[in-house]
C-alpha cells in the first residue's frame, strides 16, 4: 500500500439487503483495488468495510450513494474513516472481522449441517429438496404440527390437486431422503446468532442443539378461529375459510358466512362464485357500517345479509345443518364459512432481531424477497413472512429461499478459496474472503 491509504466503515441504507447488492460491492471493492467487503446487520442496513488508498476509498464512498448498486439506496453514512499505518498490514485486519471468527470464538468448529431448515410444511420441505439436489448438508426439524392438518384434501396445486397434506409431506420425505436430507422429529426452540456469519446454532427443546451455516425458518402460521361452539370441531371439514382451496367442493351448497368486521364481508362476494345460495352474518358490526359500494353489490348478487351473533354451529348426523344465532334463529347452511386470524409462528425469528411491520393480515417479519432476514445466517420463507402464500405458493417460495442460501454459500466458498489460494502465495493470514474481501 502506498502511505495515502485509509481504511474507512460505511454503512449503507435502504433496501439493500439482498445477495445481490453484497456481489456488486465485491466487484466495485475489486474493480478499485480495494480490500473489505459487505455485512447484513440486524437493523436492516448494511456494512462495508474498505481498505486502500485513499482517491479509491473516496470513489467508492461516491459509488455506494450514486443511485447505480442494486435495490435502493436512501443513504451512505460514514461512521469510521482512519489511516492506514504503512507497511504490509495482514489482510486479515478487514476481513477477519466481518467475516472469520477469532481464533478463540467458542463457534470456530466444523458446523453440524450446512443447512438446519425449521419446519416441515410445504415451504420448508421444497427448500430442503432444492439443497438436497444442491449437494448440501441438509436437516429438517418439524414438531408435527402442520396448519393444514386438519383437512382432508388440498387444492389447486398442480398435479397434487385432491392429495391429503399427510400424504404431500410423506412423498416429499421420500424424495428428500433419496438426496440424503434427514428429516427429525423435533422442536427449534431458539436460535444463537454467532457474532459473525460462521455459523448459527439452533437449540432444540429437549436441550440439544445443532450448529448450520444457514438456517432457514418456515415454521408457517396458527389460525386464531372464532370463539364459536362447534367451529373448532368442524374446521378443515364443514368450517371453511378459503373458497379457491374448498370452494368446489361445497358448490351450490347453502354458505354462511361469519363477518367480525367490516372488511370480512367481501368473502360473501367471493363465495358466491361458487353458489347462489349464501347468507352473510353480520356478528359485530351492523349492516349500516357496511360500504355502500359493498352494501350494493351484496344486494344486487343476491346475498342475503343478517345481524346477529353466533351461538352455536348445528350439527346433525356428523354434518353442519345450521348456525345457530343468540336470538333463537338457526340460519340453514351445509358449511359455514369464517375469517380467522393468523399469527406467525416467529418466535425465533423475533428472538433474534428480525424486524417485523404491520400489514392489513397482521404483523409479519421482513425478507429481502429472497428470504434474507438481515441477521446474518437467519432466513425466512412460507407463510411465517407471507400470510397469504397457498400451498403451492409456500413451496415455490421455499424453491427461491433454496436457491438464494445456496448462491450465498456458493460465492462464500468460492471467497474463502480465493483468499486461501493468495493467502499461501503472499503469506498473508487466513480469513474468509465471502462478503468481506473483493475477488
Amino acid at each position: 500500500m502506498s502511505s495515502q491509504e485509509r481504511s474507512v466503515t460505511v454503512v449503507v441504507r435502504g433496501h439493500v439487503q439482498g445477495v445481490g447488492f453484497r456481489w456488486w460491492t465485491r466487484q466495485v471493492l475489486g474493480s478499485l483495488s480495494l480490500t473489505g467487503g459487505a455485512e447484513n446487520l440486524p437493523d436492516g442496513t448494511v456494512r462495508v468495510v474498505a481498505s486502500g488508498a485513499a482517491e479509491a476509498v473516496d470513489e467508492l464512498v461516491a459509488t455506494l450513494g450514486s443511485g447505480r448498486a442494486p435495490g435502493h439506496v436512501e443513504g451512505v453514512d460514514v461512521v469510521s474513516d482512519r489511516p492506514v499505518p504503512s507497511g504490509p498490514p495482514p489482510l486479515g485486519t478487514t476481513a477477519v472481522t466481518l467475516g472469520a471468527p477469532p481464533a478463540d470464538d467458542p463457534v470456530r468448529r466444523t458446523p453440524d449441517h450446512e443447512v438446519v431448515v425449521v419446519g416441515g410444511g410445504p415451504a420448508g420441505l421444497s427448500a430442503a429438496l432444492v439443497l438436497g439436489r444442491s449437494r448440501r448438508s441438509v436437516v429438517v426439524l418439524d414438531d408435527d404440527t402442520p396448519r393444514n392438518r386438519f383437512a382432508a384434501r388440498m387444492h389447486g396445486y398442480l398435479g397434487h390437486d385432491g392429495t391429503s397434506p399427510a400424504d404431500l409431506r410423506a412423498r416429499a420425505e421420500d424424495e428428500l431422503a433419496r438426496y440424503g436430507v434427514e428429516v427429525r422429529r423435533a422442536r427449534a426452540e431458539r436460535l444463537v446468532p454467532a457474532p459473525t456469519e460462521s455459523l448459527v446454532e439452533v437449540v432444540l427443546d429437549d436441550g440439544r442443539s445443532l450448529t448450520a451455516r444457514r438456517v432457514l425458518v418456515a415454521t408457517g402460521l396458527v389460525d386464531e378461529l372464532p370463539d364459536v361452539p362447534g367451529v373448532a370441531d368442524r374446521w378443515g371439514r364443514d368450517v371453511l375459510h378459503c373458497p379457491y382451496c374448498h370452494g368446489w367442493e361445497v358448490r351450490d351448497a347453502r354458505l354462511v358466512v361469519l363477518a367480525r368486521a367490516v372488511d370480512e364481508a367481501e368473502k360473501a362476494l367471493t363465495v358466491r362464485q361458487w353458489t347462489g345460495a349464501v347468507t352473510l352474518v353480520l356478528d359485530g358490526p351492523s349492516p349500516a357500517d357496511l360500504p355502500e359500494v359493498t352494501a350494493r353489490r351484496l344486494d344486487a348478487t343476491g346475498v342475503d345479509v343478517v345481524a346477529g351473533h353466533a351461538q352455536e354451529v348445528v350439527v346433525e348426523a356428523d354434518r353442519i345443518t345450521g348456525l345457530r344465532l343468540d336470538d333463537g334463529r338457526v340460519l340453514p347452511c351445509d358449511a359455514l364459512v369464517v375469517q380467522p386470524r393468523v399469527r406467525a409462528r416467529d418466535e425465533l425469528l423475533v428472538q433474534v432481531g428480525v424486524e417485523r411491520v404491520d400489514g392489513p393480515a397482521g404483523s409479519f417479519v421482513v425478507t429481502d424477497g429472497t428470504g434474507a432476514t438481515g441477521v446474518p445466517g437467519v432466513w425466512a420463507t412460507g407463510n411465517v413472512c407471507e400470510p397469504q402464500a397457498q400451498v403451492v405458493v409456500a413451496a415455490a417460495e421455499g424453491y427461491r429461499a433454496a436457491v438464494a442460501i445456496d448462491h450465498d454459500l456458493v460465492l462464500e466458498d468460492a471467497d474463502a478459496a480465493v483468499l486461501a489460494a493468495e493467502g499461501s502465495s503472499d503469506e498473508r493470514g487466513p480469513g474468509r474472503l465471502a462478503d468481506d474481501d473483493a475477488p
